[in-house]
């Protein structure tokens, strides 16, 4: 693995994990599936490393990378994105937008802006879906790239 993708695994692994052994244990099984997912799609480290710090995906195979992960995580469906399952991608719904409201407030809002999306290439839809979501955060004060 080069450098760039160990400490991109480094600072994955600080973000998913807290003090608690749950959490560290969810951090470690979304670090898996994005693995499994590289694996699957054939994504450079910097596909994946786009993912980690949750940066859009600008290649095909990140765009499918991503599709996948979001597969894995819940998130979406085929091509179809799922709302109702955005919180178990989350890190931390306690972040405070510039507006005073805290990212977990108005998740469901940015879902709902976003529901609607859809394209028949799965990994299309997955870029487009996330796009939407960081857009519609960061319309709600909060920093680029929060999805």
């Amino acid at each position: 693995m080069n450098r760039l993708a160990v400490v991109l695994t480094i600072v994955f692994v600080t973000i998913v994990t807290s003090e608690n052994s749950s959490s560290e244990e969810q951090g470690e099984n979304k670090f898996n599936d994005l693995i499994a997912c590289k694996n699957e799609t054939g994504a450079s480290d910097i596909d994946m490393g786009r993912v980690i710090i949750r940066a859009n995906p600008i290649t095909q195979t990140g765009k499918c990378l991503t599709a996948c992960y979001l597969d894995k995580l819940g998130i979406m469906t085929q091509e179809k994105f799922e709302p109702e399952n955005i919180l178990s991608y989350l890190d931390d719904v306690t972040l405070v937008g510039s507006n005073g409201k805290t990212l977990d407030k108005v998740v469901k809002e940015i879902a709902d802006e976003c529901k609607a999306i859809f394209d028949t290439d799965k990994c299309e839809s997955a870029a487009k879906i996330l796009n939407c979501l960081n857009a519609s955060a960061k319309k709600r004060g909060f920093c680029p790239n929060v999805f």
